[in-house]
């Protein structure tokens, strides 16, 4: 078991730093083909709001991104005066370094952890080379959400759920799944209680997390009370998104029955990969409830923008059910394996290369 779990850590380290060479050789290349500084190329989407935010602080649209990745980046620029996508890049990628040696070093087979670690390479494989994941080395905020959400759940595979809270009400500063996180150590905390046979306390423990990570939350609140007089200001500059108005929407949205959507090559990769995670989710679910849980919920909030071409992106983060899809697959035969592991480099290096296009890559 030890050798394989060491074994497992090994090929996560090398596909890691392949996919790193893999992106960056890509980016290289697009730049000299279609002459495109490097700071451009960092600077596509939700990278240059956050560069910004960075540099000139929170405008009313920009309040819709949480505080603490431009925060963190903003302390570093400070400092070195280094362009922020550039700093978010390298500091995005130290993350994720650490994220892959703290799952490596900390989860083992066989012990309360180990639904936080894939139990095969192929489980590696599969969150590493899944479609976004140049969000994990590039000026976005998922490398630090990675971080902090294993932290959270690793503290409750620990027991230690007041501690998770406060781990979790961090992560919901960086992104608005951090909320989810803090109500999976919610789930987890009441769980592990009712397990007890003490069911009035699991309620209680519930409750407490959410104080907990709710306080933490709170220093957002109150910033945008201070800066704009309203709470809640961050999610009226939201309200610019895609988004549905009614049931019906909803629904739509599950097949492209909405007016913004549409039905070209990518939205269908976008929808496949969505309704593949949902199986994913599944699988987790009957391992671990609350993980299945925070999956689910993960992937139900996309759905309340009325598309899901989001997918891609948003589901990079959600690690344990793209371990949980991982070790499913490594159980299917060989012809159904090496053919994931194909499709999963061309949409990764597809993804990879719009984003330094300025083309669609969430």
């Amino acid at each position: 078991m030890a050798i394989t779990h060491k074994r497992n850590c090994c090929f996560a380290a090398g596909i890691a730093g392949l996919m790193v060479f893999h992106h960056f050789s890509l980016w290289f290349l697009i730049s000299v083909k279609h002459n495109i500084a490097w700071a451009d190329i960092l600077d596509n989407w939700d990278a240059g709001w956050y560069n910004q935010i960075i540099s000139n602080g929170y405008t009313d649209q920009s309040r819709a991104f949480y505080p603490l990745y431009p925060f963190l980046i903003e302390t570093f620029y400070s400092i070195t005066g280094t362009p922020p996508q550039f700093l978010g890049a390298f500091i995005s990628l130290l993350l994720f370094a650490t994220f892959i040696y703290l799952v490596g070093k900390f989860t083992l087979p066989g012990k309360p952890n180990s639904l936080l670690a894939p139990a095969t390479s192929m489980g590696w494989f599969l969150f590493i080379y899944s479609p976004g994941s140049f969000v994990f080395h590039s000026h976005h905020t998922e490398a630090l959400f990675l971080l902090l959400s294993f932290g959270a759940f690793f503290l409750c595979t620990k027991k230690q759920f007041y501690t998770a809270a406060v781990v979790g009400g961090i992560c919901a500063l960086t992104r608005n799944q951090g909320i989810l996180v803090s109500f999976t150590v919610g789930i987890w905390a009441a769980q592990s209680v009712f397990q007890q046979n003490n069911k009035s306390k699991s309620i209680v423990s519930f409750l407490n997390v959410g104080i907990i990570s709710g306080g933490i939350f709170s220093i957002f609140l109150l910033y945008q009370w201070f800066e704009t007089g309203n709470f809640f200001y961050f999610l009226g500059a939201q309200s610019n998104w895609a988004h549905i108005d009614s049931p019906h929407q909803w629904f739509a949205t599950l097949w492209f029955g909405n007016d913004w959507q549409n039905t070209n090559t990518g939205s269908i990769l976008h929808h496949i990969w969505f309704f593949v995670m949902l199986l994913a989710a599944f699988l987790l679910w009957k391992k671990n409830k609350p993980l299945g849980i925070y999956g689910f919920l993960s992937l139900f909030v996309m759905t309340f923008q009325g598309e899901l071409t989001n997918s891609f992106r948003f589901s990079v983060v959600i690690f344990p059910v793209l371990f949980a899809l991982g070790d499913w697959l490594s159980k299917r035969p060989k012809i159904v394996r090496i053919s994931v592991v194909i499709v999963l480099i061309a949409l990764n290096h597809m993804v990879t290369r719009n984003y330094a296009l300025h083309r669609w890559a969430y």
